[in-house]
């Protein structure tokens, strides 16, 4: 499919892997880690009641590409509107002397919020970067090996459920998601938790 075609779209892009020097490397683990936040993501949405939404995975969405975040937001808000996604999940993983390190991004790009609440809008981080194992390996993950990426992860799903009933204009089971997002256990104040209290 070429465009998103449901009330409430939310894609996941494929991350940059980068080195030292901010050059991309050929990895898998930008697929990985992926296909791992979209599991995520659907089984929030999925448990999500009569929300008219569609996740696409890093397969359709491709890759969000930029040596820094000004880039790679420019690069966000021109794959979200030409495949009309109204979330857009990205980021960068830094790979230095072995070890990863993930800035989880998104781009929130919906008229109504660009009218009711305009600071909800555009390109955010979600925290400081984050350690991450390389190679990813979503088992080790699963069984609890990184807390810290399993609870961003699943407030990035309450954030993304949250906003689709915003953008529905169905404000008390908004506020109930956002708020499940800011009380996510393992979720630090200080790893991007405003973005929450912002919503």
């Amino acid at each position: 499919p070429s465009v998103m075609t449901r009330g409430f779209n939310v894609a996941i892009a494929q991350f940059s892997v980068v080195d030292a020097q901010g050059q991309p490397l050929n990895s898998p683990d930008s697929q990985a880690m992926a296909d791992y936040l979209y599991d995520r993501l659907g089984s929030e949405l999925a448990a999500a009641e009569d929300l008219d939404e569609e996740l696409w995975p890093a397969a359709f969405t491709g890759p969000i590409l930029g040596e820094d975040h000004a880039a790679r937001r420019a690069a966000a808000e021109a794959r979200a509107i030409q495949i009309n996604a109204h979330v857009l999940i990205y980021g960068q993983v830094k790979v230095v002397a072995g070890i990863g390190s993930f800035t989880p991004e998104f781009y929130v790009n919906y008229q109504g919020f660009e009218r009711n609440a305009p600071e909800i809008t555009d390109a955010n981080i979600l925290g400081d970067a984050l350690e991450v194992a390389i190679p990813f390996k979503r088992d080790q993950v699963a069984a609890g090996e990184n807390p810290a990426l399993v609870a961003r992860s699943r407030a990035l799903g309450f954030l993304a459920v949250g906003l689709g009933y915003y953008a529905f204009d169905r404000y008390e089971q908004a506020l109930n998601y956002f708020d499940r997002a800011v009380n996510t256990s393992g979720w630090l104040d200080e790893a991007g938790k405003e973005i929450a209290y912002l919503m």
